[in-house]
């Protein structure tokens, strides 16, 4: 065990000493012209059918924003959106009979991937297929006389819907970091359902369940832009080289070259002595 965890941590060690690979970080918007359902409420029951009135709010479960991370050179991404939903209506009757607040919330996610066929680059069109899954929670509240117990749930759950997309588009670049795209065929599926608990007399209690499927064709209009991420969080801006990492510096002391030695020129030859004259006797 103990050789074990030694490996973990140098595996571990190895892993942190390794040099961070550059990402790029998307944001966009999405303009889909189709939406699942509308914000509704109720204001009572009529021949024991839900009596459904319609309201007017914020856009909803029309998830038009996303933020994500794309890998392997800024073809392959991950991306997370998010869309809220609200309205109210309030009105009176008329006569003694107190005003009646209706109101709608709704909350969804989607978690999705795209794939581009060629890598992403200024002046190129480039081809993508994308996948994602979404679900929502909605929560409708009245409190309008004569609302049967449940009413308001069957409402939420048929106004929650859980679904998948999946389309084939291709986005235009108009540099590195911004395109226009456009998902020419897509296809979504949708289904959602609602249960109401009611009291059936001395019997006990039933519950009924009512479901929606919605299985439709669509296209959808969008903007992005990203920037890529590279090692210690550095933004590179566009168009800038990455900087070549600094020769390292040595702490040795730097050895002076040696200088040729030069040998001294030979002593010039000894002249020889002066011969002594010769006498003559």
């Amino acid at each position: 065990m103990r050789f074990r965890g030694l490996g973990l941590v140098i595996a571990a060690a190895l892993l942190w000493s390794a040099p961070a690979r550059a990402w790029d970080l998307a944001v966009g918007v999405k303009w889909l012209p189709l939406n699942y359902t509308t914000p509704v409420s109720s204001s009572g029951s009529a021949g024991g059918m839900i009596a459904v009135t319609p309201l007017q709010g914020w856009n909803t479960t029309s998830i038009n924003n996303y933020v994500g991370g794309f890998i392997l050179d800024g073809r392959l991404g991950f991306t997370i959106g998010l869309d809220l939903g609200y309205s109210s209506r309030s009105f009176a009757p008329g006569g003694m009979a107190p005003s009646v607040d209706l109101s709608y919330t709704q909350f969804g996610f989607t978690l999705g991937s795209k794939y581009y066929l060629l890598k992403p680059r200024g002046g190129r069109v480039a081809p993508y297929v994308l996948f994602d899954f979404f679900k929502y929670f909605a929560s409708v509240s009245t409190n309008a006389a004569g609302v049967q117990k449940g009413t308001e749930d069957v409402l939420g759950g048929l106004a929650s819907p859980l679904g998948i997309d999946a389309a084939v588009g291709a986005e235009y670049f108009f540099t590195n970091s911004f395109s226009l795209g456009a998902e020419l065929l897509g296809l979504k599926y949708s289904y959602s359902a609602g249960s109401a608990t009611t009291q059936a007399g001395f019997a006990g209690s039933s519950t009924a369940t009512t479901t929606n499927q919605y299985v439709t064709f669509y296209t959808g209009i969008s903007l992005n832009y990203r920037f890529e991420i590279g090692g210690g969080m550095h933004v590179k801006a566009e168009g800038e080289e990455p900087s070549e990492p600094a020769a390292p510096r040595h702490h040795n002391r730097e050895i002076a070259p040696e200088k040729p030695q030069v040998e001294p020129p030979p002593p010039p030859p000894k002249e020889p002595p002066p011969a002594e004259p010769e006498s003559v006797d």
